[in-house]
């Protein structure tokens, strides 16, 4: 379970504003009621949260920080390496007895064997082994490895990879091998519901968004003010309901609170709600800040 956040423009404070979103989704979350319900010890959850960010650049490279830690520290290393940025995007993870304690190489963002491809997920599919196996065997390489297993969203970048070799990095390519890696996670999750996740990529002027179900009822909400669209995951109540058969540990009335703060922060800065992504949508943002919908079906 994750939190994702981002900024299309170039306001340092609006990075800042990321950070506080992402700060508000884990103190909503309730963390160690959640690391303990999935057995980890309470003296070991404070080490299992990771967070990360990455940003593109004046001269559109991608930049990325991960750490095995909480949101909170990051404010002075992101005030002097931050700056001209075209797209920031956040991520904080909870601890999981799934991922060994105190090692950032599990932590988002993930890249693609060449480094140009970077991707942040919220969500989960179970039945990822057999593709990462496939992916290993024709060469690809995985930084979460550890005991022949991998973080399931690190496959994410390769998929897409795999999808844009040898082909040009441009607006079609680019949304058909979002669309084709969406289509996997459906099916390598149990339920059908992979989540969403965001993606930059090496000199390609957009942020795509990506979304599909979410046991949790996760989807991405966007919001303009003047010159900016910030993004956020952002629970849909009545899709998180519905997973309770799959989840009964969900903490329906958190993720209320978790809303209602993130609605609360925006309308006091002046941001005003754009749009809730619908599973089987692909979103493009340019650095002019338009907004363009695909559709996966």
């Amino acid at each position: 379970m994750c939190g994702i956040s981002g900024i299309v423009g170039r306001d340092l404070d609006s990075v800042f504003l990321v950070l506080k979103i992402l700060e508000k989704y884990v103190g909503s979350k309730g963390y160690f009621q959640y690391s303990i319900s999935r057995n980890v010890d309470e003296k070991d959850a404070i080490k299992g949260f990771g967070t990360g960010f990455m940003w593109t650049n004046e001269r559109r490279k991608i930049r990325r920080v991960k750490r095995n830690m909480l949101i909170e520290g990051f404010d002075s290393y992101i005030v002097e390496r931050c700056y001209n940025f075209r797209f920031f995007v956040g991520h904080t993870r909870w601890p999981s007895k799934w991922a060994p304690i105190g090692d950032a190489r599990f932590t988002h963002p993930f890249s693609d064997c060449t480094n140009n491809i970077f991707v942040v997920h919220n969500g989960g599919f179970a039945n990822y082994v057999k593709e990462y196996k496939r992916l290993k065997s024709s060469g690809h390489r995985f930084e979460s490895e550890y005991d022949d297993s991998i973080v399931d969203s690190e496959i994410i970048p390769h998929l897409i990879e795999e999808k844009l070799k040898d082909r040009e990095i441009d607006k079609d390519n680019v949304v058909n091998s979002v669309r084709f890696t969406l289509r996997k996670l459906v099916e390598l999750s149990a339920d059908g519901k992979p989540g969403n996740f965001a993606v930059l990529i090496n000199n390609f002027p957009y942020v795509v968004l990506a979304q599909e179900k979410m046991t949790s009822g996760s989807r991405f909400k966007i919001w303009r003010k003047n010159e900016n669209i910030l993004f956020s995951t952002y629970k849909t109540i009545s899709e998180a309901k519905e997973g309770l058969q799959y989840q009964p540990d969900l903490n329906i009335d958190k993720f209320v609170e978790m809303n209602k703060r993130i609605d609360e922060k925006m309308e006091e800065l002046g941001y005003k709600p754009f749009k809730i992504m619908n599973p089987g949508e692909v979103i493009l943002i340019s650095e002019d800040k338009k907004i363009e919908t695909y559709y996966v079906r």
